[in-house]
């Protein structure tokens, strides 16, 4: 079975801007008013294989277009009863691709508004993606994660962000205190 990166032909690793450049050019290459006269001598089963082809381009682009449906797919394409692996994706047991690993300290830090529309503060941390996007957590999660700023620190945690532009994850390590 297909994947939707062969689909477009790039790599489980491509970024936001590498799959629409590859979708477009897909779309004006196989779009059915484009090749209305070249469809219209060739045989139905040519006519058939072409709009299912331009139909396999949109599905894929409407897959990988978006971040979270996209690290949606990379899960089920990882997973053990998904579809088939692509020859260029590894399984793992994390079911996503770790591009680095940093631990908190190492992410820039903003002050940002809090989302209640309270006049309270919230720190977030961010980091560069490979891909030219960012990583970011907000205190909010972190504390959801097991991170208390104001305790403590004993035990080593991570939490692991997703890239909203790519398919990367990063794992973000940090020291939280133990529950009792």
């Amino acid at each position: 079975m297909m994947t939707h990166y062969e689909a477009l032909a790039v790599t489980p690793n491509a970024n936001y801007g590498e799959i629409r450049a590859k979708y477009r050019a897909a779309i004006l290459a196989l779009h059915p008013d484009k090749l209305d006269p070249v469809l219209e001598s060739s045989s139905s089963q040519q006519q058939a294989g072409t709009i299912s082809s331009f139909l396999r381009v949109q599905e894929a682009w409407k897959v990988l277009r978006d971040a979270d449906s996209r690290a949606a797919y990379d899960t089920l394409l990882l997973s053990d009863d998904g579809l088939e692996t692509h020859s260029s994706m590894r399984r793992s047991e994390s079911a996503c691709v770790i591009g680095e690993e940093v631990m908190l300290e190492e992410m820039e830090e903003s002050v940002g508004e809090d989302e209640g529309g309270g006049t309270e503060k919230v720190f977030e941390y961010w980091y560069p993606c490979r891909c030219g996007e960012f990583f970011a957590v907000s205190e909010t999660e972190l504390k959801e994660a097991g991170l208390d700023l104001g305790e403590e620190h004993v035990q080593r945690c991570a939490i692991v962000l997703p890239c909203h532009s790519c398919s990367l994850h990063l794992r973000v390590f940090f020291w939280a205190s133990i529950p009792s």
